[in-house]
C-alpha cells in the first residue's frame, strides 16, 4: 500500500515538473482545493488552481522546507526563489486518503 508520504512526493514530482495531467491524476474526482478567498472542487478546479499558480509563480523555483507526515495528512512548508530575487513562502496541507488527494489547502506569499 502507497504511503501518505509517498502520495505526496510523487505530487511533488509532478508539480515540479509542470505535468497537468499527472497533477490532476494525484487528486480524487471529487477533491477540493482551498486558497485563501478561493475554493475549487474536483478535477476541472484541480487545473484552474494549477493555471492560476503556475501563472502566479512563473519563474520561481521551489524547495520543500518541511515535510510533516500523519497517517492521512501533510504539512507542507515550502519556499521558492526567482531570479529577480523575489521570494515566495508558503503551507500546504493534505488530506490523503484511498490512494488519492481529496483534500489540499494552499496559502503563500510573495515577498
Amino acid at each position: 500500500m502507497t504511503t501518505s508520504h509517498e502520495i505526496f512526493q510523487k505530487h511533488w514530482d509532478s508539480v515540479q515538473s509542470g505535468d497537468m495531467d499527472a497533477i490532476v491524476r494525484d487528486y480524487a474526482e471529487n477533491a477540493v482545493l482551498i486558497r485563501p478567498n478561493q475554493t475549487l472542487a474536483g478535477h476541472e478546479g484541480c487545473r484552474k488552481f494549477f493555471h492560476d499558480l503556475f501563472e502566479e509563480l512563473e519563474g520561481f523555483s521551489a524547495q520543500q522546507h518541511s515535510v510533516t507526515v500523519g497517517e492521512t495528512t501533510v504539512l507542507l512548508e515550502w519556499r521558492a526563489s526567482h531570479p529577480d530575487g523575489r521570494k515566495a513562502i508558503g503551507v500546504d496541507t493534505f488530506i490523503i486518503e484511498n490512494g488519492k488527494i481529496q483534500i489540499q489547502t494552499l496559502a503563500f506569499e510573495i515577498q
